[in-house]
């Protein structure tokens, strides 16, 4: 049975018994007025849950004249019930023990007017009033114990379905009360917003730097989207909940597009799904919104390639468009003098035809190269067998070698390579290759060329020569357009090999030792026909 049903019978009942208990005794022959105050009390008792603040003063009031007519001190009980609940109610333990001693000195003041032995009175009334003291702090000790009980119960509570940091809903409870919406049919709009360098944050500035931005996106969400908003958080992302109304789409790309992003200074994607429209159910509505989200960030990523891509070449251009205009401005210059001298001097320029034609020579070769390698791509591609092609730069370039007192040296006892080129450009890349062999040999030597197939899909070329090697810090540069150590060399030569290679979808790579000789390795994909 309820508490408050038993207190509010056994009143009643203690009344009763105290107004016959003062008949039978004859302790007063007022019964009218004893039986109003009893009856004023137990209303005062009864009309207390629509007057709460400061009530128990009419009750106090009505119980003291109720003690003064029965002239009985059994009204000690009535005392401690009435007393309780303003005690348990009170804020603190001074504002307690104030409110128990205003009953305990009414108590003691009436019983003390109708006593007729002192000494005992005194001595009942002390026996009395300690455990009335003794139950003041037994009572607001218990008051603490479940202040402190629904305390942590709220705490457990907050923490199974709220995120620690930010005080939003965690992901189980945010599932939970959007499930709710959707067995209600209520159209609404899932967002999802994800912080892109969340990381790089807590690695540059600090955890703390990173928690402090977390709190400021949730009080941006909580404050931008007040309402029938749910909002949730799950790491560096945070998930949005609202009713879909005509103008929401416009909201979100205002507020989460715009404003929040200018406010914290961190990159974030957001995207969103649309329930029923686009998903009826809550776990495919969940996955579309990822799927979104991952198409996104695929996109920006793209964007962001394609953006260093365009960057890189355009500095490619720069670079190439200084190398070129250097090279040529060499010789133009010279034909450029001896024009003016004989312009100036009616001078005969015959015996400097030679240096002329040698000029206008360089700047043609240095065009061609030029033009050769800006070229997008290779053409006539097709599945040709590997060795052939070796075969053929050793064929052409026996004489040279000779010429130079060198040997060529290329064995190949492997079964046919197929490889999908351009036959004619990739002998023009290993003739240059082989010709610079040649030409750093000094002494007489050796130039190898061998011909290797790691695995079923790649096939590997070395050539090696015997010469003084190349010092790293030249190495480094020898891809560069328009580096060179040679004298009249046009600095492209490697680098429309490169480009060349890199166009037949392989890769180039030089290895080089002083005094010992310089090795460039070629990495060629095999081509399907024999891969398969």
């Amino acid at each position: 049975m309820n508490i408050r049903i038993l207190y509010l019978i056994s009143l009643p009942a203690m009344v009763a018994f105290i107004v016959c208990s003062a008949l039978i005794l004859h302790k007063t022959f007022d019964l009218f007025p004893l039986m109003v105050t009893g009856l004023l009390f137990l209303g005062a008792v009864y009309v207390e849950n629509k007057y709460t603040r400061g009530f128990f003063l009419f009750q106090l009031l009505f119980l003291g004249l109720f003690h003064w007519y029965s002239h009985l001190d059994w009204c000690y009980s009535l005392y401690l019930l009435v007393a309780l609940k303003p005690i348990y109610r009170a804020a603190g333990l001074p504002k307690s023990l104030a409110i128990s001693i205003l009953f305990i000195a009414q108590y003691t003041f009436i019983r003390l007017s109708h006593a007729t032995d002192n000494e005992h009175a005194v001595l009942v009334l002390l026996s009395d009033v300690l455990p009335a003291l003794m139950a003041v702090l037994i009572i607001r000790y218990i008051k603490d114990l479940e202040s402190e009980k629904r305390s942590l119960r709220i705490d457990k509570d907050l923490l199974q379905t709220h995120d620690p940091l930010t005080g939003l809903l965690n992901y189980q409870e945010y599932y939970e009360q959007v499930d709710k919406l959707i067995a209600d049919r209520r159209p609404f709009v899932h967002v999802l917003v994800d912080c892109t360098n969340f990381k790089a944050m807590n690695d540059e500035q600090g955890v703390l730097v990173g928690n402090e931005t977390l709190k400021k996106i949730a009080q941006f969400l909580k404050f931008s989207f007040p309402g029938e908003q749910i909002i949730s958080r799950q790491g560096d992302k945070f998930i949005v909940c609202l009713p879909y109304q005509e103008n929401t789409i416009a909201e979100i790309h205002e507020l989460i597009g715009v404003r929040l992003m200018h406010w914290v200074d961190l990159k974030m994607i957001f995207v969103y799904s649309l329930y029923p429209e686009e998903r009826s159910s809550l776990d495919d509505l969940f996955s579309l919104t990822e799927d979104k989200l991952l198409q996104t960030k695929k996109d920006n990523w793209l964007k962001r390639e394609e953006q260093m891509l365009r960057t890189e070449k355009l500095n490619v251009v720069g670079d190439l468009a200084a190398g070129m205009a250097h090279e040529l401005r060499n010789p133009l210059t010279t034909i450029k003098g001896f024009l003016q001298i004989s312009q100036k001097h009616n001078y005969n320029i015959q015996p400097w035809y030679d240096i002329m034609e040698s000029e206008v020579t360089r700047m043609c070769e240095l065009t061609s190269e030029f033009l050769q390698f800006s070229r997008p791509h290779i053409v006539n591609v097709k599945s040709q067998v590997l060795q052939e092609c070796i075969e053929r730069v050793v064929s052409l370039s026996e004489s040279q070698a000779t010429l130079y007192g060198h040997r060529v040296e290329y064995h190949s006892s492997l079964s046919p390579i197929y490889i999908d080129m351009d036959r004619d450009k990739m002998v023009q890349v290993l003739l240059n290759i082989v010709k610079n062999g040649l030409e750093a040999m000094q002494d007489t030597g050796v130039l190898q060329i061998r011909l290797m197939q790691n695995n079923s899909q790649t096939a590997v070329i070395e050539i090696e020569d015997t010469g003084e090697g190349i010092p790293d810090p030249e190495l480094k540069k020898i891809f560069d357009p328009f580096y060179t150590t040679k004298e009249n060399g046009t600095g492209l030569g490697l680098s429309v090999c490169q480009k060349t290679i890199q166009d037949h979808n392989g890769t180039i790579e030089v290895h080089s030792t002083l005094k010992r000789g310089t090795m460039i390795r070629i990495h060629l994909p095999v081509s399907q026909k024999q891969a398969s």
